[in-house]
């Protein structure tokens, strides 16, 4: 009995012995680590206790649409006559595969020794849809270069199109057209011009520039209007007789908002 409680008081003169030298050698022990690297260690312990979560928000942007695309097409294909299928695998509808002067020459898509409108759908019906082509006349003098959305037949279109020193949208109902809106742009003949078109609900909007050139952020025109609710995309240029028409690249795209 004696011998166990003379172990169990030396056990306990341990403890608090070590009790002691841990409250006056742990502030050294601590300085000691900070000293010769042991700091980043216990900044890390330090902070974690103490900071407070810092909340990171995505710097805001403008809105861009969200797209699909419907229809494209590069002729980057042999020649032939008429336009035939797309590089997208679809076929050029309306008169692009029917009415002569239709061609495909030199990777680009041509009209020649024609005179009239001349119309060419690519794709599938679409609601709300923008077009961009790339293209040139031999000659603006009674011509124009343009393309449609929601396009029904040959007397029912909305059109975006340059007559040389304008850029102009208008509709075409059962073959009587209404100008919507017009805007100064001055085009060449024999220089290629892009040109966006698009139809969100009732808002048209269209800009065009020197293909090549950056794009323009702004819309040259803009209109409202409700007479079509779809239909399909592409291009309707008018020429008159001996003016060409040459296109480099058409692409059409779904999109959800202006």
């Amino acid at each position: 009995m004696k011998l166990a409680r003379l172990i169990g008081i030396a056990m306990l003169a341990i403890l608090v012995s070590i009790g002691l030298l841990s409250t006056v050698l742990l502030p050294k022990i601590e300085a000691a680590l900070l000293a010769s690297g042991g700091q980043t260690s216990a900044l890390s312990v330090a902070a974690m206790r103490n900071s407070v979560p810092t909340v990171v928000r995505a710097t805001p942007t403008k809105a861009q649409p969200m797209s699909m695309v419907l229809a494209q097409d590069t002729f980057q294909r042999a020649d032939h006559a008429f336009w035939g299928v797309a590089s997208d695998g679809q076929m050029w509808g309306a008169d692009a595969n029917s009415l002569p002067g239709f061609t495909t020459m030199n990777h680009s898509g041509r009209i020649i020794n024609g005179q009239g409108a001349y119309n060419a759908t690519l794709g599938p019906p679409s609601t709300n849809a923008d077009v961009v082509f790339s293209g040139s006349l031999s000659s603006f003098h009674l011509a124009n270069l343009g393309s449609v959305l929601r396009w029904q037949d040959k007397n029912d279109w909305y059109k975006a199109y340059l007559d040389g020193t304008r850029l102009l949208l208008i509709k075409n109902v059962n073959g009587t057209m209404t100008r919507l809106k017009t805007s100064l742009f001055a085009a060449q003949a024999n220089i290629f011009y892009s040109l966006r078109f698009r139809v969100i609900g009732s808002q048209l909007m269209a800009r065009a520039w020197p293909t090549g050139k950056a794009e323009p952020q702004n819309w040259l025109a803009m209109a409202t209007d409700n007479t079509f609710t779809n239909g399909f995309g592409g291009l309707r240029p008018f020429v008159d007789k001996d003016v060409n028409v040459t296109i480099t690249s058409f692409i059409e795209t779904s999109v959800t908002n202006s």
